[in-house]
């Protein structure tokens, strides 16, 4: 009986120290969005191009053109802020449940 607690304990010490590492992963996989989701957005903008009969005329000019005409036009929290809630649940699915779970399959080979 006493063989069946120590291995139940062992198991929930493993499970916790995973969901540590997902979480871990998760946590970090955030920063890369955090820092550079606005050259995302400002190179979106720069591959527009002009519609017929648009009054909007498209960014050119360059990166810092663009960023310049982008932050006089709509400031500096749409520009950082815009898809950013999206950009961090990718990576932080994407990246960090697949980095948070790699110790399991290498720890069983």
């Amino acid at each position: 009986q006493r063989d069946g607690s120590v291995l139940g304990e062992q198991r929930a010490v493993m499970a916790d120290r995973r969901v540590r590492e997902i979480a871990a992963a998760m946590t970090a996989s955030t920063a890369c969005p955090l820092c550079l989701n606005w050259t995302d957005f400002i190179k979106t903008r720069m591959q527009g191009v002009q519609v017929p009969g648009s009054l909007v005329h498209p960014y050119n000019g360059g990166f810092l053109a663009t960023a310049q005409r982008m932050l006089a036009e709509e400031g500096l929290l749409a520009v950082w802020g815009t898809a950013l809630p999206a950009s961090l649940l990718r990576e932080a699915l994407a990246i960090g449940t697949r980095m948070g779970a790699y110790p399991l399959p290498r720890h069983r080979c």
